[in-house]
């Protein structure tokens, strides 16, 4: 075997370029994305900001009259309509409202300017602010009936954009958090109420913090660089195993293969020699990726040795892995002509790339998807190394490295099997 293994390392070597480009490609790769998507993991986004513009056509007094008077002659005793009316006066949905708009968290979001609706059309058309937020006329009035009546025609809210956006899909979202949260209230107030239903106006209106990142105690956010690095690595050691397929491909179109057999010896011996030279390209080509950007990007700063071990520990296994898959590929370009082998061996590692988050981040992917993924040999790896980045627990890189040492073995096993025995290449 040794002498094989020498044979493929000394064919990769002659062939500089080739080499060359495989082992910068992805550090290129790493560091444009880096430069170019700083934030896209861990880091916070932009603040939002927008500008609204708020009109009253409602009369508030006259909307808690007109609800007052309307008790009368329902059939309600005294103190029902005491009662009622006393928590019209403490539940004004405008004021409630504006309570909301004025909240020193909504002014983190927005700059919100009551005026007319003439003018607000005017600065919506101009393009100078996202929304204007309109309480019609009757509001007060329908909205004390739905909240103390349970009544269910209510005049709704009104909210006019140009156009959709971002932000105003977050004020959409922020308005309707807030009636939901006014309304789950209400209906708190109701059930708890130990005869018939007596409101108190003790309505909790706050609005929940806005956007932010939650740290999850005991994980540490990854990087867009760690990803990236991480990302390209397992991917480009994909692209080498097919390489190694492609030399193979090569030297079964000359005829190398046959003379090798004529000088007596093993197909086995020939598939373990691409496994070893797999093996070890693949290793250099994660060693190089790993060192160069953690002294240009600043990949791990202030690791411990037992992080490093880690990590040694995962990429040996799973360039294991890719001399498994090389074996693979050897074996199908020896069973078919070069045109299929070479599409199917594109087609595998597209499809592995993509499923396992090579070419985008795993989270944009469906369910369905990520859980295919994770059973792709990239994708364990690549889940491997955030579990291990993000929590670093030791017997879970145990349980990582079995299962990626499982799938070495067996592609291993199944490339030696599918490898053409003497008499029949």
């Amino acid at each position: 075997m040794g002498i094989f293994f020498r044979k493929d390392f000394l064919t990769y070597w002659r062939d500089r370029k080739e080499l060359l480009i495989a082992i910068l490609m992805p550090l290129v790769l790493i560091f444009v994305m880096s430069f170019a998507l700083p934030n896209w993991f861990g880091n916070e986004t932009p603040s939002i900001h927008m500008k609204i513009g708020f009109v009253v056509e409602d009369d508030a007094a006259s909307g808690i009259a007109a609800f007052k008077e309307s008790l009368g002659g329902s059939g309600r005793t005294e103190g029902e309509i005491a009662a009622l009316a006393a928590a019209a006066d403490d539940l004004n949905p405008v004021l409630l409202l504006r309570g909301l708009l004025d909240s020193e968290e909504f002014r983190g979001i927005a700059e919100v300017v009551e005026t007319d609706a003439a003018a607000a059309l005017g600065q919506l058309e101009n393009g100078k602010w996202t929304a204007i937020v309109t309480i019609p006329a009757g509001y007060t009035q329908s909205g004390l009936g739905g909240m103390l009546l349970g009544q269910e025609e209510t005049v709704p809210l009104r909210i006019t954009a140009e156009e959709t956006s971002m932000e105003l899909d977050v004020l959409r979202d922020v308005l309707g958090d807030y009636y939901r949260s006014l309304n789950f209230s209400m209906a708190i107030d109701t059930v708890t109420k130990a005869s018939g239903f007596v409101p108190t106006g003790g309505v909790d209106t706050a609005l929940a913090p806005i956007g932010g990142i939650e740290q999850v105690e005991g994980f540490r956010v990854i990087t867009s660089s760690q990803y990236f690095t991480l990302s390209m690595s397992v991917l480009f050691s994909m692209f080498m195993a097919m390489t190694t397929a492609t030399k193979a491909m090569t030297e079964k179109r000359e005829h190398v293969f046959q003379r090798i057999l004529l000088s007596g010896a093993r197909p086995v011996q020939y598939v373990a020699g691409k496994a070893m030279s797999t093996f070890c390209m693949t290793m250099l080509q994660a060693v190089i990726a790993f060192l160069v950007c953690h002294f240009v990007l600043n990949l791990f700063p202030g690791e411990s040795l037992s992080f490093w071990l880690g990590v040694s520990a995962l990429v040996t296994v799973y360039c294991i892995g890719m001399a498994g898959l090389a074996t693979i590929f050897t074996s199908v370009t020896f069973r078919l002509k070069e045109d299929s082998a070479s599409g199917l061996m594109m087609i595998v590692v597209m499809v592995f790339g993509t499923l396992g988050g090579g070419f985008v981040p795993v989270y944009v992917l469906p369910d369905w998807m990520r859980g295919i993924g994770e059973w792709t040999p990239n994708g364990m790896a690549l889940a491997a190394y955030t579990d291990w980045i993000q929590q670093g627990i030791v017997p879970d890189l145990y349980k990582s490295t079995v299962l990626l040492l499982i799938f070495s073995v067996a592609a291993i096993i199944v490339g030696i099997a599918m490898f053409p025995r003497k008499g029949r290449i």
